[in-house]
C-alpha cells in the first residue's frame, strides 16, 4: 500500500490525503486501500458492466492461453461469492 500511495499525483493523491485524515493509515490495509480508491474512481454502473462481461466470458475461438489472460483479467470483477479459488 506505501508503494502505491508512493505513486499517487493530483486528484488521487488528495484522495489519499483526505481517507488518512478520516482514518487511520497504520490501520489500513492494502483491501481498505482498494475499497478507498474505487470507490471514488470506479463507479459501480462500470463494475457491474466488467462483471457482466466476465459472466459472458466464453473461449469461443480463442487460444486457451488469450482465454486464460482475459479470465484472470476479468476475474477481480466477478463480483460476491467470488472471493477464492473454489467458488
Amino acid at each position: 500500500m506505501d508503494l502505491a500511495v508512493h505513486f499517487l499525483e493530483g486528484d488521487a493523491h488528495l484522495l489519499w490525503r483526505s481517507v488518512t485524515a478520516r482514518r487511520r493509515q497504520a490501520d489500513m490495509s492494502w483491501a481498505d486501500f482498494m475499497a478507498e480508491f474505487n470507490a471514488k474512481y470506479f463507479p459501480q454502473e462500470a463494475f457491474d458492466l466488467m462483471e457482466a462481461r466476465f459472466l459472458e466470458l466464453r473461449q469461443g475461438e480463442r487460444s486457451v492461453r488469450v482465454y486464460d489472460r482475459d479470465f484472470n483479467r476479468l476475474l477481480v470483477y466477478a463480483g460476491r461469492g467470488m472471493e477464492d479459488d473454489q467458488a
